[in-house]
């Protein structure tokens, strides 16, 4: 659990890399009540030049949460989260969530920290960006 004292601007958040399963697609269809062919119907997505299903934005979006709130003792530690979608993501990539601190400082008590995020395949291509504002403890 990171500390607001032992990071500093520049700090690396443990990375956490993801394998998109067709089953996830699956699931987050039936939650979303999204049953388009593209995120369901593996034959029709490659007749459409795709590799395969497409993930949800939504889907893309949790992994984000989920790589901050692996970093955080709390989750309701996470304070805003601001991204942008970049490139699809379909079944079977591997995906990596990367963050890094870009600054820091007190406020209300709390150590604030603005952390910088991105996601990326397995090739480098990056899916994701955004940035974070998380509410870590002074002690």
């Amino acid at each position: 659990m990171p500390r607001f004292h032992d990071i500093t601007a520049g700090t690396e958040l443990p990375p956490l890399t993801c394998k998109i399963e067709y089953q996830h697609i699956m699931d987050m269809a039936l939650c979303l009540h999204d049953h388009q062919p593209m995120h369901l119907d593996t034959l029709r997505a490659k007749e459409a030049g795709r590799p395969g299903p497409a993930t949800h934005g939504p889907s893309n979006w949790a992994f984000f949460c989920r790589f901050l709130t692996d970093w955080l003792e709390r989750p309701e530690q996470l304070v805003r989260i601001y991204t942008r979608f970049l490139a699809p993501l379909f079944a079977g990539d591997t995906i990596t969530n990367h963050g890094r601190v870009k600054a820091k400082r007190q406020e209300g008590g709390q150590g604030i920290v603005e952390v910088e995020l991105w996601q990326e395949k397995a090739d480098g291509t990056r899916t994701m960006a955004g940035e974070a504002t998380v509410a870590l403890p002074l002690g």
